[in-house]
């Protein structure tokens, strides 16, 4: 098929590690190539080199392939003197008595009398299949031997016994392990393992920066919605902790919001429409300066980021991190109440 949006989005195509395309619709590789009539550059499943099916049926290939079926199709018929022969056959042929009384039996359908199931019943008796013979036959099954730890698994499962694998305390605490999770969302999350148990995923917090264990339900619905299932409407980003949910700009925005905001930083809309929120790679490394504290009453809760000189005086400031300051919730709303901070004076100041 060609490469185009279209083409991708039906068949949900990404590109994979190793360079093919692969396709989540029907778990297949296909293979990029180019079109040997036409020459564009297309995606193949198997050997074939055509981007449509009208440039397959334009090729020799095709060609080809119709006159070998027409040949086979029509094939040699029989003349007027082999069909006679081959009837002639037929009508002399007859069966012996025997036959027509095996074949009278077969097709009645006629049961086994009282003396042949008694001879079955004496013939079953007499094989006797031993304990070895058996477990030679379920390792045969197998196709390898069992090992000792197997044969409990296997004696336990059929007492009604609970397996409990090294997995099950993870699945019960809801704790997401990093073979099972990192490789489906290392593209766009950095991920690393736990210093304490390497098993568990460690993902870092899209606010603060923070490396924190997230929780697997959290983890299933950013795949869902990385995967572009339709019923997740949310990005579903990581965060450690609900006041960093909380004073993510980004945070249960709509997506007609996100693109006004992008809107007007591009300059398209006026700025003061847009909050003035700091960059979040300059908020992450400011919250680390400054230890993840309050700088005015030392609290670790609902962290943001603050201008000490307005970006409305002094635009050039916003990307400056000695110029940034990490406050509480309450602390940043007792800065913005003081005289010369205020929202509405900002707002004149940048008239």
């Amino acid at each position: 098929m060609k490469i185009c949006w279209d083409n991708l989005e039906r068949h949900k195509i990404y590109l994979s590690k190793k360079g093919n395309f692969r396709s989540e619709k029907d778990n297949r590789t296909y293979y990029p190539t180019v079109c040997e009539m036409c020459g564009d550059d297309c995606l193949s499943r198997n050997k074939d080199k055509f981007c449509t099916a009208e440039c397959f049926k334009l090729s020799d290939v095709h060609k080809e392939n119709i006159e070998t079926l027409r040949i086979m199709n029509t094939g040699r018929k029989h003349t007027k003197e082999s069909k006679k022969k081959m009837s002639d056959a037929v009508k002399g042929r007859k069966h012996s008595e025997e036959t027509k009384k095996k074949l009278s039996i077969i097709g009645t359908g006629r049961k086994h009398t009282e003396e042949a199931k008694q001879k079955i019943r004496e013939k079953r008796k007499l094989q006797v299949i031993t304990e070895e013979h058996k477990k030679k036959l379920r390792e045969k099954r197998l196709g390898k031997k069992l090992s000792d730890e197997i044969k409990e698994k296997i004696s336990k499962s059929k007492k009604g016994v609970k397996i409990v694998t090294w997995k099950t305390k993870y699945y019960k605490d809801e704790i997401p392990l990093y073979d099972t999770y990192s490789s489906q969302i290392d593209w766009c999350e950095e991920c690393r393992r736990n210093t304490e148990d390497e098993n568990i995923l460690e993902v870092k917090c899209s606010y603060c920066g923070k490396w924190f264990i997230p929780n697997s339900n959290k983890v299933n619905n950013r795949l869902q919605y990385l995967k572009g299932n339709e019923k997740y409407e949310g990005e579903f980003r990581f965060y450690c902790s609900e006041g960093c949910s909380k004073a993510c700009p980004i945070y249960g925005k709509r997506t007609k919001t996100l693109m006004k905001e992008d809107a007007i930083r591009a300059g398209r809309l006026n700025w003061l429409e847009l909050n003035r929120e700091i960059q979040p790679q300059i908020r992450q490394m400011v919250l680390k300066r400054d230890e993840y504290t309050c700088q005015k009453c030392s609290s670790i809760d609902e962290l943001h980021c603050h201008h000490i000189y307005p970006v409305a005086t002094d635009p050039l400031l916003s990307a400056d991190i000695d110029n940034c300051i990490t406050l509480c919730v309450e602390c940043h709303k007792e800065v913005h109440q003081q005289d010369g901070c205020k929202y509405g004076q900002l707002s004149i100041c940048y008239e």
